[in-house]
C-alpha cells in the first residue's frame, strides 16, 4: 500500500538504497557476488586442518562424489585469493574427473563501479545522486504519487537529467531521512526529468517519486554486483568454489586460507624433588562461519613462506594508444554549427574572428607498488657502549665454550597432532592439551651483573625430540601459584634461564678487592688514525650470598665479561648469551651464608687518537716488562713528538682562558654603559675607546688560536706517522 505524501521523501530514499544489499529495488536475480544453492554441488564437510604460525591454515575436505555430480567448497570472498593459488585435489582411487574449479569473479572497487557507472576513484558507497546520475540516459519506469494519499501511478520513459533541489524540513529525523546535512538538518532531494513514452517531458521531485527500476535487466544486474562488491561486508560474504568434476569415489581437496596464529601456553609443575611436569596448551579460534565437526587438528611449530596475491579479480593490461597521422574528429563539423558560422562574419572590426578549434583527450595507465622487509634479532651479551672491547691479539680463554651445543631440527617443520578429532562451534575459541612431559629443570636464584636482588628463577631443557614453540608459563610449586614468564622458542637439547618472581630469601654482596692491567701488545689501525692498545684486565671480587631459605639454593651470578676471559673461585661456570654470557654458580647452604673469592681476567683493547694520548702515558707503556723492543722505541718516538703537542695545547688553553677573560670585560663594560645617559658623554666616550681596544685583542687572539690549531694539527700527524712503524 502506497505511503502518505508526508512520508514518501523517507520511504523512497529508503528504498533507493535498499540496492545496496539486495538490489530488491531494480530487477530479481538469484544474487549477486555468490553463488545461489542451485548452483553448486553438496559442500565437502571440513576433515583436517593444519594451523601454521604464519597466519594461514590449510583446511583438508573430504568426501565421496555421486556420480555426475559437483561439490563446492565454501570460501569467504577474501580468500579466495588464497584458495585458487592453493587448491589441491587428491583423488584417492584414481577414477574422478576434474574438469575445472568455478566461481563467480571477484571484483575490485573499480571495476564495480565502472560496470554501474558509478563514479570511479572512490571506496565509499555510492550516493544516493550518484546511483540516480548512473540511470541517465537509460529507460526506466517510476512509481509516483497520482494525487491523494493512496493512489500512485507509473511512468515509463528515458531519464535525461538528475538535478539537485535543496528544501529546509527541519522536521525531518536525519538518522532516518537519508542524505541530510546534520548541521542545517535539510534533506537532499532531487529533480527527475524524464521523456516519457508519447514523448512528453515530465518533470518529478523525489517527494512524489516512490521507487525508480531500470527497464534493462543487465543494469539491474550490474547495480546488484556493484552493491556487493561495495559493501563493507563483501570481504566476508560466502563464496562456493563449484569443483566440476565426474566420478562417484571418495575425493579430498586443500587448500591455504588465512587462519588465525595458534599459540601455545605452558604450565611448569615444579615439585620438592623430583623432576619437573611440562603442560602445554594451544589456543584455537574458529573465526569461518562453518561448525567444526570431527576436525583433525595438526599444530605446525614452523614458518613456510606465505604471501597475499591478487589472483582472483580479473585484471586487464594497458595497451599504447596509436593515432592515425590525420587528425580526425568523432564530432561532425555541421552538427552545431553552419558553414558561415565556421568561416566567420569577417566586419572591419578585427577583434572578432570566428574559427574552429579541436580538443584532444589522452588516457594514461596506472601502476601500483608495494615492498615488505622484516627484520628480527636479538643481540645478546652486553657492553654495546664505546668502552673496550674484546681483544682478538690475545687470547686467555673463550667462555662461550661453556654453551651447550645448539639445538638441532631434524626436519623444517614439526606437528603436534592433537590427540582426538576436535569440534568447534563458528566463531569460537577452545584451549587444547598438546603436551604433557617430565623435562629437565633447575629451580635457582638469578642475579644479572650489578642486580641489587635476586630474582627466582629455572634452567629449563628441552630434553623432548621436538621443538617447543614460544608462549606464556605459568610456574607453580607446592604452595601454589609462583609467577609467570615466558618461554622463547627451544629446539631439542636447547636450553633457557626464564625469571618469575623475586626471592626474598637470597641476599648478594659483591666487594671489589684488587684490579690491575698489564699491557702486553700496540698495533695502529690506519683506517680509523687510532692506536690499539690490547692488555689484560684482572680483577678480585668477593661475594657473599646469604640463604635464609630452609634448603640449599643454586645461586646464578651474571658478571659482566666478555667471552675472551678466565673466570675462577666459582663452584662452576655457565653461560647463556641471552642473559648476558658467562656466569659464576655458587651452591649456598640452607639458613647460612657462603662466599667465594672470583678472579676474573679479560683480554681487551682500547682505541685512542693522538688527542687522548699523553707523552706520560706512552712513556710508561714503553718501559711495560715483556713489551717488544721495537713497539718500546715506537712509543718513546711518539711520546717526544707528542711532548711537543702538549705543549701547543697548554698556549692554546691559555689563549682560551684570556680570550674568556676579556669578554668578561666587554661584557661589564657594556652593563655600565647601559647604565649611562645621553648627558655622559664623557664616560661613555671612554668605555667605548675601551670596547674597541678590547675589540682588537680578541681579534689578535683568534689569529694566534687559528695558527696554533694548524700547528697541532701537523703535531699529531708526526704522531701518526710515527705511529705507522705499528702496522
Amino acid at each position: 500500500m502506497p505511503t502518505s505524501p508526508a512520508r514518501w521523501p523517507r520511504t523512497f530514499v529508503t528504498a533507493a538504497f535498499c540496492f545496496l544489499s539486495t538490489a530488491g529495488c531494480f530487477a530479481s536475480s538469484s544474487g549477486a557476488g555468490h553463488s545461489s544453492s542451485s548452483d553448486v554441488g553438496a559442500v565437502l564437510p571440513l576433515t583436517h586442518l593444519k594451523l601454521y604460525e604464519t597466519g594461514v591454515g590449510y583446511f583438508e575436505r573430504a568426501g565421496k562424489l555421486e556420480a555426475d555430480n559437483d561439490a563446492s567448497l565454501p570460501v569467504p570472498a577474501a580468500h579466495v585469493d588464497d584458495a585458487i593459488k592453493s587448491l589441491v585435489v587428491l583423488d584417492q582411487g584414481g577414477t574422478t574427473r576434474i574438469s575445472g574449479i568455478e566461481f563467480s569473479s571477484v571484483l575490485s572497487h573499480g571495476m564495480a563501479r565502472a560496470l554501474a557507472s558509478l563514479p570511479l576513484g572512490s571506496h565509499s558507497h555510492p550516493s544516493y545522486g550518484a546511483v540516480l546520475e548512473s540511470l541517465r540516459g537509460l529507460e526506466v519506469e517510476l512509481e509516483v504519487a497520482a494525487g491523494s494519499d493512496e493512489e500512485t501511478q507509473k511512468v515509463s520513459g528515458t531519464l535525461l537529467d538528475v538535478s539537485l533541489l535543496e528544501t529546509s524540513s527541519p522536521e525531518e529525523d536525519p538518522a532516518e531521512s537519508g542524505v541530510p546535512d546534520s548541521e542545517t538538518g535539510s534533506l537532499t532531494e532531487y529533480q527527475l526529468t524524464v521523456l516519457d513514452t508519447s514523448g512528453a517531458l515530465r518533470r518529478f521531485t523525489t517527494n512524489q517519486v516512490v521507487s525508480v527500476v531500470p527497464r534493462d535487466p543487465t543494469v539491474a544486474k550490474r547495480l546488484e554486483v556493484a552493491a556487493t562488491a561495495l559493501s563493507k561486508r563483501a570481504a566476508q560474504l560466502r563464496r562456493d568454489l563449484r569443483v566440476v568434476a565426474r566420478g562417484s569415489r571418495a575425493i579430498r581437496i586443500g587448500y591455504i586460507a588465512e587462519a588465525p596464529v595458534w599459540r601455545a601456553t605452558y604450565r611448569l609443575m615444579m615439585p620438592e624433588s623430583g623432576t619437573m611436569q611440562l603442560q602445554g596448551w594451544a589456543l584455537l579460534h574458529n573465526d569461518t562461519d562453518e561448525n567444526w565437526h570431527g576436525v583433525a587438528v595438526d599444530l605446525v611449530n614452523g614458518e613456510p613462506d606465505s604471501f597475499l596475491f591478487p589472483l582472483s579479480a580479473p585484471r586487464y593490461s594497458r595497451r599504447q594508444l596509436a593515432l592515425p597521422s590525420e587528425v580526425m574528429s568523432t564530432v561532425p563539423q555541421l552538427a552545431r554549427h553552419t558553414a558561415d558560422a565556421l568561416w566567420g562574419d569577417h566586419i572591419d572590426d578585427d577583434s572578432e574572428s570566428g574559427g574552429l578549434g579541436l580538443a584532444g583527450e589522452g588516457y594514461g595507465g596506472g601502476g601500483y607498488g608495494q615492498g615488505f622487509g622484516a627484520g628480527h634479532g636479538r643481540l645478546g651479551g652486553i657492553h654495546a657502549s664505546g668502552g673496550p672491547s674484546s681483544s682478538k691479539h690475545i687470547v686467555i680463554g673463550n667462555l662461550a665454550e661453556l654453551q651447550q651445543a645448539s639445538g638441532e631440527e631434524h626436519g623444517a617443520l614439526f606437528s603436534y597432532r592433537l590427540p582426538s578429532s576436535l569440534s568447534l562451534r563458528a566463531h569460537s575459541s577452545t584451549l587444547v592439551p598438546f603436551l604433557d612431559a617430565r623435562v629437565q629443570g633447575t629451580r635457582v636464584t638469578w642475579f644479572a651483573h650489578g642486580a641489587e636482588h635476586g630474582r627466582s628463577a629455572v634452567v629449563l631443557v628441552n630434553a623432548s625430540p621436538h621443538t617447543l614453540p614460544p608462549g606464556t608459563i605459568a610456574v607453580y610449586d607446592a604452595r601454589g601459584f609462583a609467577g609467570e614468564s615466558a618461554l622463547v622458542r627451544l629446539k631439542p637439547g636447547e636450553r633457557q634461564l626464564f625469571e618469575f618472581a623475586t626471592d626474598l630469601d637470597v641476599e648478594l654482596k659483591q666487594h671489589d678487592l684488587e684490579r690491575s692491567e698489564q699491557t702486553k701488545h700496540f698495533e695502529f689501525d690506519a683506517d680509523e688514525q687510532k692506536l690499539n692498545r690490547h692488555f689484560i684486565s684482572k680483577r678480585t671480587i668477593e661475594i657473599e650470598i646469604t640463604n635464609r631459605a630452609a634448603a640449599p639454593r643454586e645461586v646464578h651470578v651474571g658478571l659482566g665479561v666478555r667471552d675472551n676471559a678466565s673466570v675462577t673461585g666459582a663452584d662452576r661456570l655457565d653461560y647463556q648469551r641471552e642473559q648476558g654470557g658467562a656466569r659464576a654458580v655458587i651452591r649456598a647452604a640452607a639458613r647460612g651464608k657462603s662466599a667465594r673469592t672470583l678472579v676474573i681476567a679479560e683480554a681487551l683493547v682500547t682505541k685512542l687518537g693522538p688527542s687522548q694520548l699523553s707523552s706520560k702515558e706512552l712513556q710508561a707503556w714503553a718501559g711495560t716488562p715483556g713489551l717488544a723492543a721495537a713497539q718500546a722505541t715506537v712509543l718513546q718516538q711518539a711520546a717526544t713528538e707528542l711532548t711537543r703537542a702538549e705543549r701547543t695545547r697548554e698556549a692554546l688553553s691559555r689563549l682560551e682562558q684570556e680570550q674568556n677573560e676579556i669578554k668578561s670585560r666587554q661584557q661589564r663594560l657594556h652593563d655600565h654603559q647601559k647604565q649611562l645617559s645621553d648627558a655622559d658623554h664623557g664616560a661613555l666616550g671612554s668605555i667605548v675607546q675601551r670596547l674597541l681596544e678590547l675589540e682588537d685583542q680578541l681579534q689578535h687572539i683568534d689569529l694566534r688560536k687559528k695558527a696554533l690549531s694548524e700547528e697541532l694539527d701537523a703535531q699529531h700527524r708526526l704522531v701518526l706517522e710515527v705511529f705507522e712503524a705499528l702496522r
